[in-house]
């Protein structure tokens, strides 16, 4: 499966946006993904940190062509009021 993987701009964060597709699949899956090591989660019952067993938490999402759209939509949006409109 073909990825691009998008880092930070601030290089004390590790996390990354991930994005991955196959051809002539019904979707796109991007997501945030933080490092193995950089949390822990809490368990309530044994009262302290467990280590991830996964190489990569992170939230995943599935993307369908039309939902793509609206999300480069929505970030041309979001980066022309935060920095102005490309000339």
């Amino acid at each position: 499966m073909p990825k691009e993987i998008i880092r930070s701009k601030y290089p004390e964060e590790s996390g990354h946006i991930h994005v991955g597709w196959t051809k002539d699949c019904s979707h796109v899956e991007v997501a945030t993904v933080v490092p193995r090591g950089q949390i822990a989660p809490w368990d309530e019952q044994e009262q302290r940190h467990v280590p991830l067993i996964t190489p990569d938490p992170g939230w995943f999402i599935q993307l369908d062509r039309e939902q793509i759209n609206d999300l480069i939509r929505k970030l041309r949006k979001a980066r022309d009021q935060a920095f102005g409109a490309d000339a």
